[in-house]
């Protein structure tokens, strides 16, 4: 699903089932586009199948995108080192998901005004690459 814009009070997706096409090396659940403002909230959904990134937000500098009790079971297909969630500009919330693989799980930009990761599980420990220092608050993640 690619998000060109949303509104500033937000386009909420519940319930989403993000699977990657098959044959795919390439596939993106949800991208959040360069050109799109406003916020974007992921909760309760569920990305497996050929993803080489589950979801990558990087909208404007006043986007921000947030995923909530979602279940990330397969993602870096052609084994390059993808995370799960890429987050290179704006601002994000991660809380409380799932990740099935004990691989990178956020990788988070230098140009990301705000992250919270918090309350994350993940087999091996919640592995988070941060290039944005202070502007990126983790904590409460599996170890």
């Amino acid at each position: 699903m690619l998000v060109e814009q949303a509104q500033p009070y937000g386009l909420l997706i519940t319930n989403g089932e993000f699977v990657g096409r098959w044959g795919s090396t390439d596939s993106i659940g949800v991208e959040i586009s360069p050109k799109a403002q406003g916020k974007v909230s992921l909760v309760n959904c569920a990305f497996w199948g050929p993803l080489d990134r589950c979801l990558w937000a990087h909208g404007s500098p006043e986007s921000q995108i947030t995923a909530s009790a979602c279940n990330f079971v397969q993602w870096d297909n052609t084994n390059i080192g993808s995370p799960a969630i890429q987050v290179d500009s704006g601002a994000a919330i991660v809380q409380g998901n799932t990740f099935a693989m004990s691989r990178q799980h956020v990788k988070i930009g230098a140009a990301v005004r705000s992250a919270i990761l918090s309350s994350n599980q993940a087999p091996g420990g919640f592995k988070v690459g941060n290039a944005a220092g202070n502007h990126t608050k983790a904590f409460g993640n599996e170890e």
